[in-house]
């Protein structure tokens, strides 16, 4: 009987130690520093942002002129603003070497898009807002696209 009280203890011993060993694991994973972005990724996502600056600015003339129901313009903006979130998210990964101004010009422009698009719902019967609104987002596209995001 001890003898199988014994490797009883031991077995929970080892369970506990594995899970210790996991735990330690997982710890210095989710504490270690993220790796930088590819200066290729970083080039993505400055074009993705000004496609998606370029495309909210096309869908703001359509919907100022008629050419757009409310539905399909909301569902749109919708998907540039979870484009957005992707692309801040990758904006905040360490950036390559060198590159930590153009990182931060892109994020402002994330930010920037991001504030005119949540204007749109609000605005879309107003076609001269929607006139302003694609002015904004032109001038957000031509600002990265100057920076060297295309």
């Amino acid at each position: 009987m001890k003898a199988a009280s014994a490797r009883k203890v031991t077995g929970y011993v080892a369970a506990w130690l594995v899970i210790a060993a996991c735990a330690v694991a997982l710890y210095q994973r989710a504490a270690s520093v993220p790796e930088p972005m590819e200066p290729d990724e970083l080039s993505r996502t400055a074009r993705q942002l000004a496609s998606d600056a370029l495309e909210a600015q096309r869908l703001a003339q359509q919907l100022g002129t008629g050419q757009l129901t409310a539905h399909f313009a909301r569902a749109q903006h919708e998907q540039i603003s979870q484009d957005l979130d992707d692309i801040r998210k990758a904006l905040d990964r360490p950036p390559p070497t060198g590159a930590l101004a153009r990182v931060e010009r892109l994020a402002q422009a994330a930010r920037r898009l991001d504030e005119v698009i949540k204007t749109v719902p609000s605005q879309m019967a107003d076609a001269e807002a929607m006139a302003r609104v694609s002015d904004d987002e032109g001038s957000i596209a031509r600002d990265i696209q100057a920076g060297g995001g295309s």
